[in-house]
């Protein structure tokens, strides 16, 4: 029976002789899943210099602790490259130290599995540095394989290799600092989601702007929510386009921008999207854009819908919008 860890550690590209090395490429694998994500209750700050009123944070999202997507691995094919590969990690080479110790890991590339090596050569590689190495052992302590079991040598490791920009180590630190642990803190846990939304995490560009909108009232707080939204729907989050478009509407009387954001999150396909175009152009008079035509067109696009329902929505629509 294949153990489950193999695959969740990080490999990487090594530079090999292609002629004498073939690829082979690594995937599959049972992933292991954490607890949900953050949600709020108390006041604390979210970065240095900018106090935020959140919650408790919890995990309310579903994410993965596992390497990087895995790429190409070029597996050693011959007992010289084997040399070479540990000539060179002896030598104080970094990537081939963490090469022995994935090989380690997986059993592979003339490596008999062994999780105490491998934990070793990652550790060698992770002290100088090395990201990868020092997300695989923080893997490696927070599962107990090859060492024993320690949340806080996890963090220590994952923290490092976060702040090289590692989402997956922000997420995993996120999680160790939100979970119920000994070594929970909701402040530095609030302050992971804001650097990994400054590293682009979708997720938590979402909790950032939530923590804005349900929590501050005043216009920074506001041109935050907004920042935050937009930098999520230009990466394609629906949610954030059409809370996009509600803000632009609603709260800036801003018809264009709203249907802009509204028109983006319904040409993705998403039935959200669609219902919530098709509700703005009912809702919205005729004389900033509004449009029943336009309406009927949208709901006609939702998917696996027959003319029987579109009916039943498009009068809807106009009973609660249109009708005094």
């Amino acid at each position: 029976m294949q153990n489950p860890i193999e695959d969740d550690f990080n490999p990487i590209e090594d530079e090999f002789d292609l002629d004498e090395y073939e690829i082979s490429p690594i995937g599959g694998g049972t992933a292991k899943k954490i607890n949900p994500r953050p949600r709020i209750s108390r006041p604390v700050k979210i970065f240095a210099g900018v106090s935020l009123t959140v919650a408790a944070l919890a995990i309310a999202f579903t994410f993965v602790i596992s390497g990087s997507p895995a790429n190409w691995v070029f597996m050693p094919q011959s007992s010289s490259g084997t040399r070479d590969l540990l000539a060179r990690a002896n030598g104080g080479e970094a990537r081939a130290q963490h090469n022995i110790g994935y090989n380690y890991t997986r059993g592979i590339g003339g490596f008999e599995q062994d999780y105490t090596q491998a934990a070793y050569w990652y550790r060698r590689a992770a002290e100088q540095g090395f990201v990868y190495s020092q997300f695989n052992l923080a893997l490696m302590y927070y599962w107990g394989y090859g060492l024993p079991q320690s949340y806080a040598n996890a963090l220590y490791w994952y923290e490092k290799a976060a702040e090289q920009g590692d989402l997956q180590a922000v997420r995993s630190v996120v999680r160790l600092y939100s979970g119920e642990f000994d070594i929970a803190d909701e402040e530095m846990a609030a302050y992971w989601i804001r650097r990994g939304a400054e590293l682009g995490d979708v997720d938590f560009q979402m909790e950032v702007a939530g923590f804005y909108y349900y929590h501050d009232d005043d216009d920074v707080a506001i041109e935050q929510v907004m920042y935050w939204y937009r930098r999520a729907a230009e990466q394609g989050n629906v949610t954030a386009m059409m809370r996009l478009a509600a803000f632009y509407q609603l709260g800036f009387d801003d018809y264009a921008s709203a249907f802009y954001w509204a028109r983006r999150g319904a040409e993705t396909g998403d039935r959200a999207g669609i219902l919530g175009l098709a509700m703005l152009y009912v809702e919205i008079d005729d004389e900033n854009g509004g449009s029943l035509v336009q309406a009927r067109y949208w709901l006609e696009q939702l998917p696996d819908v027959d003319e029987e329902t579109v009916d039943s929505l498009f009068n809807a629509l106009i009973t609660v919008f249109r009708e005094e």
